[in-house]
Formats: C-alpha cells, structure tokens, sequence
C-alpha cells in the first residue's frame, strides 16, 4: 500500500477552524469547520506549497 498524505488547499473567507482528529500511515481523519469557503485545489502532500 502506498502511504500517501493527501491534503486540502482552501481559499479561506471568513472564519475557519481546522481539527486534525487523527493521523496514521494508514489513515487520516480530518473534523473540518469552515465558514463561507471554496475549494481551490487537491493536492497530494509532496505537491503543498
């Protein structure tokens, strides 16, 4: 299995609160609360800026 970090890019507006539940090579578990956003991009970890 290939352990892979995918993460979320996010062009944030107004207020957002980002959780890390939980976080292994096996799985990754985001609580996520955002207010008034759009989704920019998805990007695999090694690609982040």
């Amino acid at each position: 299995m290939i352990k892979m970090a995918p993460t979320f890019t996010y062009r944030f507006i107004e207020d957002y609160k980002i959780n890390i539940v939980s976080y292994s090579s096996n799985k990754c578990a985001l609580e996520i609360e955002i207010v008034n956003f759009e989704m920019v991009e998805f990007k695999t970890y090694k690609d982040k800026e």
